[in-house]
């Protein structure tokens, strides 16, 4: 290579070096008549959140402040917050989406194709009702499919780091069975689905826009006859939205004063209004009603180990996942 050609391909190298750091660290589309139309909002370690992210996650959030016609002054801190609490969201699944990366896990087209079909029969959808479904989330089912396909992922990544580390002994379902065969409640075991939606005590105290009023809009679906796994399914931010909403059978007596105040008001095939609990708002759904006596220890602890897995998973998951933000860089951008 001559002095000169040398010369050229260092200036372009320097060129095409600069430009990719200008894209890299500003992810901006400029031309004549435009301004910047993205920018980073976030770097979680190796990866970027962008402010065209973060606007598609607020966007139906926001929308529902501004219809309040709050004040402008508090639909500002409204708007502020939403847009905290979706950064924290997108930082969570940056977290997770490295950690599937670096496990190499993956997912099958046909196990994806088996759980959107499954999300289908849920809801008994057609393929007509199954769009409708998703125009009403602003969705498509190509978007659909990659949500799925996330979905199933990080149920994977919580399966290999979470669960496969709790360990329910013999022991301790023997003793669930038995404290549940001899209660005043006669053994009967309620099969409950839920819907959760996670909140941050001090900022909801303050006022700060409302996991409840999301609540209060997916109740009133519900209400309005659509079907509860697949509003589980597209709206629960709870592990088992995966499979619905799915909790399991719960003894009536073993449950939290103000989840069992809800339950055990419902006839199966009702579910409860928004119920606030220490993990977040959630709704109840009751399938069933079963005769836990009549079923012996063998018939049980298959459902007794999910129930005492589907007890402690949330915890452990939160654990894990604050210990995971601990190791990791991460850095917002105002």
């Amino acid at each position: 290579m001559t002095k000169k050609s040398f010369k050229v391909s260092a200036v372009f190298t320097i060129i095409t070096i600069s430009a990719l750091a200008c894209i890299l660290l500003d992810r901006s589309v400029l031309n004549a008549q435009t301004t910047v139309v993205d920018r980073i909002v976030a770097i979680v370690n190796q990866d970027i959140i962008t402010l065209s992210e973060l606007t598609k996650a607020t966007a139906p959030y926001e929308k529902m402040v501004k219809e309040k016609k709050y004040p402008p002054e508090q639909e500002q801190q409204l708007v502020f917050k939403i847009r905290k609490d979706a950064i924290e969201r997108l930082v969570e699944k940056a977290l997770t989406d490295q950690e599937v990366k670096k496990y190499g896990i993956t997912v099958s087209d046909k196990e994806l194709d088996s759980s959107v079909e499954r999300f289908k029969e849920q809801g008994a959808l057609n393929d007509e009702d199954f769009r409708k479904a998703l125009a009403r989330e602003g969705m498509t089912p190509e978007g659909f499919r990659e949500e799925t396909r996330g979905r199933i992922l990080r149920s994977k990544l919580v399966n290999a780091m979470v669960k496969s580390k709790i360990v329910i002994t013999e022991e301790d379902i023997k003793k669930y069975h038995e404290k549940t065969t001899g209660t005043k409640d006669d053994g009967k075991m309620h099969h409950l689905f839920h819907i959760l939606k996670s909140y941050d005590n001090k900022a909801d105290s303050a006022g700060g826009v409302s996991p409840k009023e999301e609540m209060d809009q997916i109740l009133s679906r519900l209400k309005n006859g659509e079907d509860f796994s697949v509003v589980a399914k597209l709206k629960s931010e709870s592990p088992t939205a995966e499979s619905g909403g799915d909790l399991g059978l719960f003894n009536i007596g073993d449950l939290s004063t103000e989840i069992k105040g809800a339950v055990e008001k419902l006839s199966p095939g009702e579910f409860s209004d928004v119920v606030q609990t220490s993990q977040g708002y959630q709704i109840f759904f009751l399938k069933e009603i079963v005769d836990g006596q009549s079923k012996s220890y063998a018939d049980s602890s298959s459902e007794i180990e999910e129930k005492l897995y589907n007890e402690i998973i949330e915890e452990k998951f939160k654990t894990w996942l604050d210990g995971l933000k601990e190791k990791s860089y991460i850095k917002i951008i105002n």
